[in-house]
């Protein structure tokens, strides 16, 4: 088999996998409410501090998020050109640099929505969609309580549960794919990598980390093992848009998600161990600390 046709059956099982989990795990769902999000599980945290501590992550990935949309400039990257040999890339907006060593790569460069694609992108921006609605729930509890009793309120508390579970577990994932993957592979190739060093990277790669810990460390939530099927299929998800982006641009952000690598299959496994690794870490943790909390 092709690596691409042992991923494509690997991707297949997992997702069956999922299908089946939802359809016979128990979500847990009926144990979390508004009032569950809202709340810090530290005694000494009003709702007020902890809600103005979300405010403060969320506009801080809000700005920077608006600043990389209507920035003229963009950003320009380079990457290993993976198209050559099948010839399915149709490079829009890219340009092949042979070097000397006789390797090609593709210089491309992002301006706008297209700074979204890549999956640091998305997980930044998923964060932001979850301290933006912890943010209006909190001020709809100061200024309309009312509000709280709509029928979507508990639909609104479910959502932010499992995007709070996934942003902690693909926020330590992008920060160590960059430092332990993304940067040796771009030294190895003799590729810039001054892009991961400028201040909104660095911002992005660390302050994920930063702010989900922070959220693991206040909030009163704790993780629910079975989510782990929503953490799956976020990241299959974005596997799939990757190559979605190859037929594209004729290229792959990721050389662990790079099909044509004749590890491909063993490259996806890795990250699927590593985001379950994770996972794993937020659930243990969020029990040690709420038990901690609930006993004091």
């Amino acid at each position: 088999l092709s690596p691409k046709r042992q991923v494509d059956i690997l991707l297949f099982c997992i997702v069956g996998a999922c299908t089946y989990g939802f359809n016979t795990l128990d979500l847990n769902f009926d144990q979390i409410g508004i009032d569950d999000i809202l709340q810090s599980s530290s005694s000494y945290l009003s709702v007020d501090t902890f809600g103005l501590i979300r405010i403060i992550c969320g506009s801080v990935i809000w700005l920077t998020c608006l600043h990389i949309l209507v920035d003229p400039t963009g950003l320009t990257i380079q990457v290993l050109d993976t198209s050559t040999s099948s010839g399915k890339g149709k490079k829009k907006g890219s340009s092949t640099v042979q070097k000397t060593s006789g390797r090609k790569f593709f210089k491309l460069h992002l301006v706008g929505i297209e700074r979204f694609t890549p999956f640091t992108l998305w997980c930044w921006s998923l964060q932001g969609w979850y301290f933006g609605i912890t943010t209006i729930v909190f001020v709809l509890s100061k200024y309309d309580p009312s509000l709280l009793h709509h029928w979507s309120m508990p639909y609104i508390a479910r959502s932010l549960w499992v995007m709070y579970e996934i942003s902690f577990a693909m926020a330590y994932l992008v920060t160590l794919s960059v430092t332990f993957a993304l940067i040796p592979q771009a030294k190895k190739n003799d590729l810039p990598y001054d892009n991961f060093f400028k201040p909104l990277p660095l911002l992005m790669h660390n302050a994920n980390v930063l702010f989900m810990a922070i959220e693991l460390g206040l909030n009163s939530l704790q993780f629910s093992a079975s989510h782990l099927l929503f953490c799956t299929i976020f990241g299959i998800t974005y596997v799939l848009f990757a190559w979605y982006w190859y037929t594209i641009k004729g290229m792959f952000y990721y050389f662990f998600i790079d099909y044509h690598q004749p590890y491909a299959l063993a490259f996806h496994v890795a990250l699927i161990s590593v985001m379950i690794t994770f996972f794993s870490l937020g659930n243990t943790l969020s029990y040690a600390i709420k038990s901690y909390a609930t006993e004091s």
